[in-house]
């Protein structure tokens, strides 16, 4: 089952060690979670998931899968010290950084879950991230032009209308047929 990816963020945990979280869905519940070091995952070299890493400085390769309801049904752990398991097949690609744009391809996963059933999980993003807790900058304002959601529209024409008693209507509209527009109602004091 395919699934969109509605929104990618990434926390910082020091000494180039990330969390990335693509979540599935708005409330944040479906989602997948990674952990992974810039210097040795982040390299545009596939990572095996079914081998458990060698020893090293820096965190190791996690892949985790949320559902709706919150809960975890994938659980891996590349920490050879650990006991969770890893994937049967699959390998994870990841290049550029969370802080501008990331590239993550998990190929052929195969895994078996925490409820014991097999799962074979897919994965393709590129794009921005942004960072956990933080809230997006909001656009500059350029004259002449109004913002929603990102995407600026030119103002074709701005009307009033007089109302009485200091009542205005102001309209800036965004297309010829003025079907798409801004309105305002205003009292000039």
């Amino acid at each position: 089952k395919e699934k969109p990816i509605v929104k990618a963020e990434y926390a910082d945990m020091d000494n180039g060690n990330y969390s990335l979280y693509l979540y599935l869905s708005a409330d944040r519940q479906e989602k997948v979670r990674f952990e992974l070091n810039k210097d040795l995952h982040m390299t545009g070299k596939p990572i095996d998931l079914t081998k458990k890493e060698a020893k090293h400085a820096g965190c190791y390769w996690v892949v985790e899968y949320y559902v709706a309801d919150g809960k975890q049904i994938i659980d891996t752990y590349g920490d050879p010290s650990s006991k969770d398991p890893v994937f049967n097949t699959g390998t994870l690609t990841m290049s550029g950084s969370p802080e501008s744009t990331i590239n993550i391809k998990l190929e052929n996963g195969r895994v078996k879950g925490t409820d014991g059933k097999e799962y074979t999980l897919t994965i393709s993003y590129s794009g921005p991230m942004t960072k956990a807790g933080s809230t997006p900058k909001p656009p500059t304002p350029t004259a002449g032009t109004v913002t929603l959601d990102g995407k600026e529209k030119p103002i074709v024409k701005a009307e009033y209308k007089d109302e009485g008693s200091g009542n205005y209507s102001l309209y800036l509209y965004l297309s010829a047929d003025r079907t798409d527009k801004v309105e305002f109602q205003l009292n000039k004091d």
